[in-house]
């Protein structure tokens, strides 16, 4: 029997496919259930003026790359989706909830253009 690549981790450092990323949306879902629910490691740092963030990069099953991200001091909390720019925003941000076995209404904020 062969099991279908639900995701491949990107290596810290890589760029986006496209140059660049679009903010898809924010999910209410800590880190520490990412880490969990995909049994890996999340990546952590401090961004100059942002602070302290831990983060993880995918590449979907579709081939979309995402970027899951939380600012530990950020007023608004949540896990950033970020998406390839190349990539349509709303079929990453379904696999990533279904990926993530999450509701819609765990969306916080979803860009204008999903």
């Amino acid at each position: 029997m062969r099991t279908q690549l639900l995701f491949e981790l990107v290596p810290v450092g890589s760029y986006w496919p496209s140059g660049t990323y679009e903010s898809a949306a924010v999910l209410d879902i800590s880190m520490n259930d990412i880490e969990r629910i995909l049994v890996c490691r999340l990546h952590t740092g401090i961004e100059a003026g942002l602070g302290p963030w831990s983060a993880i990069g995918l590449r979907l099953a579709s081939g979309a790359h995402i970027e899951l991200i939380e600012y530990v001091h950020c007023p608004t909390r949540g896990v950033e989706l970020r998406v390839d720019r190349d990539c349509d925003l709303r079929s990453a941000l379904e696999a990533t909830l279904s990926l993530l076995d999450i509701p819609f209404d765990a969306v916080r904020w979803r860009s204008p253009f999903i």
